[in-house]
C-alpha cells in the first residue's frame, strides 16, 4: 500500500479552541458555562409565557452562548480524542468534556419544553414578532415535537442519566473498535493493524490479502463479542425506552417529525432500492468476471477492477475536488480552499479515530474534516464526500443555525452529488479506456456501498430494534438478520462464508447514530435522479441548489424538495435515479 508521507498531508490546527488538554482555559469556560446556566435557570425558568419579543430574544442570544461554548467544549474533546483513540488523556478529557456538556444541556431542557407548550396564540404571535425572525424556523420545528416532548424535569434527568448510561456504552464500544489490534498475514509475515487499515486492505488488489484481512478483522471482533453484544443490546433497548416513553410507534419516528416526513415517504425510498437489488447482482457477475474470479467470495466485493490499483497523491486528490466544486459553484471552490488552512486531517496514524468525517460544532466555528489518506481513488471520492458535508454546513451557518444539532435526511445529499461530479471529472481526466473501466468500477463499488448496502443496514436495523422488544437479542440473532439483508443484496453468485454473520459488530452508526444509514440511501439516490437535472439546466441548477442549502432545513425536507419539483412519495422519482445506476453498469458491462 502505497501512503503519502506525513508531510504531504494536511494536519488539523485545534488551536482556535484551545491550546492543548492541559490549556487551563478548558476550566475556566466550564465555569463560565455553568454559572452562565445558573443566571439563565434563575432568570427564565417558568417564565417564558410572559416574556415580550423583544425580552425572549435576549434570551435565545444566551441561550445561544451557552450552546456555542458547550459545543466548544464537547467538539475539542471529541477531536482531540479521534486524533488518537489509544490516549488515555484524550479519553479522560473527552470523557469528562462530553459529560458534562450533557448534565449542563439538560438543565437547560426548560426553555424549549416551555416553548413548545406556549398556548396556540401566543405561540403564533412570537413567530410573527420581528424581534424573533433569526429564530423562527427552530421555533416551529419545536411545535412539530410538542406531542412527544416530556416535562422539562423529565427531560433534564434524561440528560444527565445519558452520560453514564447510553453516552457511555457508546465510547466503550468506540474505544474497542478503535483500538483492536487485528494480525493480518501479508507478505508471509504476520503484521498487526487496526480496524481501518484492515479495512483499507479489503481494497487491495492482492485476494490473499483480502481474504486474511477480512478474515482476521470478523476473528478479532469475535473476540469481543459478547462485550459488543451487551452495548447493542443497551443502544437498542435504550431506542425502545426513549420512543415508548415519547410515544413513537417507530424508533426512527423522531428523525421523520424533525423533518416533517412520514414513514410511507421512508419506505417508498426503501421499497424502489430493493425491488433493484437485481442491479448489484449483475454488477456482481460482471466484476467477478472482469477479475477473473470464478468463486467470487465476500472478500472480492470491494476488489479493484485494475490489477494495478490507481494512486492519486494528497496535492492530486486536492486539485480534482477543488476544480469539481468549482467548476459547479464558484462560491463552492471557494470555500473549498478554506478548508486546507488547518481543517483536514488526512494521515493515516495509529489509534486514530476509524472512518471519515466532518465535524461541525456551532455557526462561530469551522467544520473539520477527518479522514485516513492512502492515495486510493476511494481517498479521493471520501475528500469529496466530506468536504461536500463541510460546504453544507458553511453556506447553511447564517441561515439555520440549529442544523448542526439534528440527524436529517438531506445531510448527505450535498456530499454525494460532490462525489459524483469528482468521479465525473476523474473519468473526463482518464487518459486511456482501462482507466476510465477502473475509475467506473470505482464508483460502482461507491454506488454499491453508499446507496445498496446502506438500504440493507436499514433494514437489517428495523429488523433487531423491533425483534429487541421482544426480549434481549444473543450475537446469532442479530448476526442471523445480518447474513439475511446481505444474501438479499448480493445475491446468488457471491459466497458469504459463515463468519460474515459476525460483520454487525463493526457497524458504527447502529451504536452511534441508529438509522442514520436511510440518509446516504436517500442522498445517493437523490442525487442520481438530479443530475440528469444539473446536466439540462447547468449553472441555474447549481443556484437553486445553493439555494436550497441556504434555506437550512427548516421548512422540512418534503417542502424544501418540493420547491425544486422533487415528489419524495413519489416512487418513480426514486427509480428514475436507479436508472441512472443501471446505465452505468451498462456501460461498464460495455467496458468489458
Amino acid at each position: 500500500m502505497s501512503v503519502a508521507p506525513r508531510d504531504d498531508l494536511s494536519s488539523w490546527d485545534l488551536t482556535p479552541y484551545y491550546t492543548g488538554p492541559d490549556d487551563p482555559r478548558i476550566d475556566a469556560d466550564l465555569a463560565t458555562v455553568r454559572e452562565q446556566v445558573k443566571a439563565f435557570r434563575a432568570q427564565y425558568l417558568g417564565r417564558l409565557h410572559a416574556l415580550a419579543p423583544a425580552e425572549l430574544r435576549a434570551a435565545f442570544e444566551t441561550y445561544d452562548a451557552i450552546g456555542s461554548g458547550l459545543s466548544d467544549l464537547s467538539d475539542y474533546g471529541f477531536l482531540s480524542y479521534c486524533l488518537d483513540t489509544r490516549s488515555v488523556p484524550a479519553q479522560s478529557l473527552d470523557s469528562k468534556l462530553q459529560g458534562e456538556a450533557a448534565s449542563i444541556r439538560g438543565d437547560t431542557t426548560f426553555f424549549s419544553h416551555e416553548l413548545q407548550h406556549l398556548p396556540e396564540s401566543a405561540f403564533e404571535a412570537l413567530c410573527g414578532a420581528p424581534e424573533l425572525a433569526p429564530w423562527r424556523d427552530h421555533l416551529r420545528r419545536l411545535r412539530r415535537h410538542a406531542p412527544h416532548a416530556l416535562s422539562h424535569e423529565i427531560e433534564r434527568v434524561i440528560a444527565r442519566k445519558d452520560r453514564s448510561g447510553v453516552q457511555a456504552w457508546r465510547q466503550l464500544y468506540n474505544t474497542m473498535v478503535s483500538s483492536l489490534s487485528i494480525p493480518v498475514e501479508t507478505e508471509g509475515e504476520i503484521k498487526r493493524v487496526t480496524a481501518a487499515e484492515a479495512h483499507r486492505m479489503g481494497t487491495s488488489a492482492d485476494r490473499a490479502l483480502r481474504r486474511s484481512a477480512a478474515q482476521a478483522s470478523m476473528t478479532a471482533l469475535s473476540d469481543s463479542k459478547h462485550v459488543i453484544t451487551a452495548v447493542f443490546n443497551a443502544v437498542l433497548e435504550d431506542s425502545r425506552v426513549n420512543a415508548d416513553l415519547r410515544g413513537f410507534e417507530l424508533p426512527y419516528a423522531d428523525m421523520l417529525r424533525d423533518e416533517d416526513l412520514d414513514a410511507p415517504a421512508v419506505e417508498s425510498l426503501l421499497s424502489a432500492v430493493e425491488s433493484r437489488y437485481d442491479l448489484v447482482h449483475r454488477y456482481m457477475r460482471l466484476k467477478a468476471r472482469a477479475l477473473g474470479i470464478e468463486d467470487f467470495s465476500h472478500w472480492d466485493i470491494n476488489a479493484p477492477v485494475a490489477d494495478e490499483p490507481m494512486h492519486f497523491s494528497f496535492d492530486e486528490a486536492r486539485r480534482v475536488v477543488h476544480d469539481t466544486y468549482t467548476a459547479f459553484h464558484p462560491r463552492v471552490g471557494r470555500l473549498i480552499d478554506q478548508f486546507f488552512q488547518g481543517y483536514v486531517d488526512a494521515a493515516p496514524t495509529p489509534g486514530k479515530w476509524s472512518g471519515a468525517f466532518c465535524s461541525w460544532s456551532s455557526p462561530g466555528r469551522h467544520p473539520y474534516v477527518l479522514m485516513s489518506y492512502t492515495n486510493r481513488i476511494r481517498d479521493v471520492l471520501t475528500l469529496a464526500h466530506e468536504l461536500g458535508h463541510g460546504v453544507h454546513y458553511r453556506i447553511t451557518a447564517d441561515h439555520d443555525r440549529y442544523m448542526n444539532l439534528r440527524v436529517n435526511l438531506f445531510n448527505e445529499t450535498p456530499s454525494t452529488l460532490g462525489e459524483l461530479l469528482t468521479f465525473e471529472r476523474l473519468v473526463a481526466e482518464a487518459p486511456n479506456a482501462a482507466t476510465r473501466r477502473t475509475l467506473l468500477g470505482a464508483w460502482l463499488d461507491t454506488t454499491v456501498g453508499t446507496l445498496f448496502l446502506q438500504a440493507a443496514l436499514t433494514r437489517w436495523e428495523q429488523k433487531i430494534h423491533a425483534r429487541r422488544r421482544q426480549a434481549p437479542l444473543t450475537a446469532e440473532a442479530i448476526g442471523s438478520a445480518w447474513m439475511a439483508e446481505r444474501r438479499a443484496l448480493f445475491g446468488p453468485d457471491v459466497h458469504l462464508p459463515d463468519w460474515v454473520s459476525l460483520g454487525w459488530m463493526s457497524h458504527q452508526h447502529a451504536v452511534g447514530m441508529p438509522f442514520y444509514c436511510i440518509n446516504y440511501t436517500f442522498g445517493l439516490t437523490l442525487v442520481y435522479a438530479l443530475r440528469q437535472r444539473w446536466r439540462e439546466e447547468g449553472p441555474k441548477f447549481a443556484d437553486d441548489f445553493v439555494g436550497l442549502l441556504e434555506a437550512g432545513l427548516a421548512p422540512g425536507i418534503a417542502d424544501l424538495l418540493r420547491r425544486i419539483q422533487v415528489d419524495v412519495h413519489d416512487m418513480s422519482f426514486w427509480q428514475s435515479g436507479l436508472k441512472a445506476v443501471e446505465a452505468l453498469i451498462d456501460e461498464f458491462e460495455a467496458s468489458l
